[in-house]
């Protein structure tokens, strides 16, 4: 049985054909309406996914070194290499984003010949750096004032049970300048 465009069919009841209008040349005769909507519906979910993948990438790149620079910071927030990185984040927190987009396209774009989503991440990720620094060093000092609140109210409720605790934790994993 072979189908046409109106929808009926030749030498047979038009059921197996379906309703009239739905053949097989009707999906391709739609409106440039519909085409609109559905290029830019795809288009939308492009941008958004390629955005979800820019962010994902810098956040694995920053948030790692980051944290582990903001805690250099409090921990050792009187060394002599915290003054740098404090410096270097604050330097950073002040470079225009431009500037940066344009070290990334000089650094990554120009020698390997072609875009990529890892020289936007690595610019995204320059950019997300001081601020996931200076971020964790803050937060570090947060758990810090909870952690001595803590510890205050479990040496009054109870007594018995954190002096164990207490007589354990010297401070001596402590730098000199946090030691009370």
């Amino acid at each position: 049985m072979r189908l046409y465009p109106s929808g009926g069919s030749k030498g047979g009841s038009g059921v197996a054909a379906g309703p009239k209008g739905f053949g097989a040349a009707a999906s391709t005769r739609r409106s440039p309406i519909h085409w609109l909507i559905v290029c830019g519906a795809v288009l939308i979910m492009a941008i958004v996914l390629g955005t979800a993948i820019m962010v994902g990438l810098a956040s694995m790149l920053s948030i790692p070194v980051g944290v582990l620079g903001g805690l250099y910071l409090a921990v050792y927030g009187a060394g002599r290499w915290a003054g740098w990185v404090r410096l270097a984040a604050d330097v950073l927190v002040g470079a225009p984003s431009i500037a940066i987009g344009l070290f990334a396209y000089a650094v990554l774009v120009v020698p390997m010949h072609h875009f990529s989503a890892w020289s936007g991440a690595v610019a995204l990720a320059v950019l997300m750096l001081p601020v996931v620094m200076r971020t964790a060093e803050g937060a570090e000092e947060e758990l810090r004032l909870v952690f001595d609140e803590i510890a205050a109210i479990m040496r009054t409720e109870t007594p018995g049970l954190f002096q164990d605790f207490a007589r354990q934790d010297d401070g001596s994993w402590l730098p000199e300048h946090h030691k009370v």
